[in-house]
């Protein structure tokens, strides 16, 4: 689609249930596209013992968009990702992968540890609706005593999606052949067709092997990053015959430029094999509102797999979004909507822009952008960052960042 100046609309619905997750920020949302089945894990929620205080969790919940307002939490294995916020998600045909985060449980924090949840068992029975509004109470920060936290769960909505505990596996991926990447929040992580993830950028410690050796623990050293690293979630182990996770080598094309170190940007697919990368919080000490393109190519040999990367940083016309972190991006194949974020005075948006690639080689001189900005309907949500962004049948599904209703977003109107 070339870039156009048609006017787009961005329609928006609420949907407020009982129970519903507590409000949080800082989670992972992946689908199960199979069952149009929405999950929602971890980040950080308000304090049982204070209004002003966060505390990190590792509850799951499981939103099922046939059924409105069906809402369930999920009990968790011992193999599940334990409280963490920051952490990266994508999804690869059943199987959801959790990649790093921030535990404050840790004595070292900030992790990169791989999590797979396979989704491919149905619920055994789906929860009557609860009481739902599609003109609930106003939009208001919900990171006081008025949140899910002190709402009963009933049976039903507590109930295991599969009759049993869902499947978690903690992956090892083949750490000691290729070690993947060093600990961190915030990256960006995009799943490329054929079942190889791209995770990009993030905030963590210096890795060991360019710390000082005297370097003690209360002088930690923490960076951005800017390194592109390549999950393959279709490897096969040949001696189990199934799925085995394991991170691939990747090296800069010669030449090729790079954004600077970055976390909390938008990350999602543009066009059929290239990632988009927008705006994020940089080494530079700001907040960021430009575009990059990455391609990553596969070669393969007797010696296996290795991936090489190439960054275009793209000139984008039309409408550009002004600086910003903890913004969100999906991907419809024909556009990439951008929503919301964390602005440089540190207030948030909910503002709307949509990006279309030109892909007509008649007049195409390299890979070009167009943007523009959603006009906002009466009912325009409270602005947000470090919330989630998926892509549920034609609708943008958006929750969190101490917001505890679940936003839709009609990708037709835009």
């Amino acid at each position: 689609m070339s870039g156009s100046a048609t006017a787009s609309t961005a329609t928006w619905s609420q949907v407020y249930t009982e129970p519903r997750p507590e409000a949080r920020e800082g989670h992972v949302s992946f689908v199960h596209a199979a069952t149009s089945r929405i999950f929602v894990l971890g980040g950080s929620v308000a304090s049982a013992l204070s209004e002003s205080a966060t505390v990190q969790t590792s509850s799951m919940w499981c939103y099922d968009a046939a059924v409105l307002g069906a809402w369930r939490r999920v009990d968790a294995a011992d193999a599940a990702p334990e409280p963490a916020s920051g952490a990266a998600a994508a999804v690869v045909g059943d199987r959801a992968y959790v990649i790093g985060g921030l535990s404050l449980s840790r004595s070292s924090p900030w992790h990169s540890d791989v999590h797979c949840l396979d989704m491919s068992v149905a619920p055994a029975t789906a929860p009557a609706p609860a009481t739902a509004s599609a003109n609930p109470s106003p939009n208001t920060n919900t990171k006081s005593k008025d949140t899910a936290t002190t709402t009963p769960v009933s049976a039903a909505a507590s109930a295991p999606i599969n009759g049993g505990d869902p499947v978690w596996k903690k992956c090892d991926c083949g750490r000691s052949v290729v070690p993947g990447p060093s600990g961190r929040d915030k990256a960006g992580c995009v799943a490329l067709p054929g079942g190889r993830i791209v995770v990009f950028g993030g905030f963590g410690p210096v890795p060991a092997a360019q710390s000082s050796d005297s370097m003690g623990e209360e002088e930690l050293s923490l960076t951005w990053f800017n390194d592109v690293h390549v999950l393959n979630a279709a490897s096969v182990n040949p001696a189990t015959n199934s799925v085995d996770p394991v991170w691939e080598p990747v090296e800069l094309a010669p030449g090729s430029p790079q954004p600077a170190p970055r976390c909390a940007c938008a990350v999602a697919m543009i066009g059929a094999d290239d990632i988009l990368v927008f705006g994020g919080r940089t080494n530079m000490g700001g907040r960021a509102n430009d575009f990059w393109k990455l391609n990553v190519t596969t070669v393969t040999s007797d010696k296996g797999s290795k991936h090489i990367a190439k960054w275009t940083e793209l000139t984008v016309s039309g409408e550009i979004p002004p600086p910003c972190s903890f913004v969100t991006a999906v991907s419809t194949g024909r556009m990439v909507v951008l929503f919301g974020g964390r602005l440089q005075d540190n207030t948030h948006t909910a503002d709307v822009y949509v990006l279309t690639p030109n892909t007509n080689p008649a007049t195409q001189s390299g890979f070009q952008v167009f943007c523009k900005k959603a006009s906002p309907s009466a009912k325009k949500p409270a602005g947000r960052g470090f919330h989630t962004s998926v892509v549920i049948s034609n609708r943008m599904a958006v929750f969190g960042e101490y917001h505890d209703e679940l936003l839709l977003l009609d990708l037709d109107t835009l």
